[in-house]
């Protein structure tokens, strides 16, 4: 709420994503990216 309101944006402007980053015992990681998860 405060960087909202220091900035001047409004909440329509924004989107929260959650980014997922499995580790794997051999071979590459696994992400996972949710966009505007809430």
């Amino acid at each position: 709420a405060r960087w909202l309101a220091q900035t001047g944006t409004t909440a329509d402007e924004i989107r929260f994503d959650v980014l997922s980053v499995r580790l794997a015992d051999a071979g590459p990681a696994h992400v996972e990216h949710l966009k505007g998860a809430f």
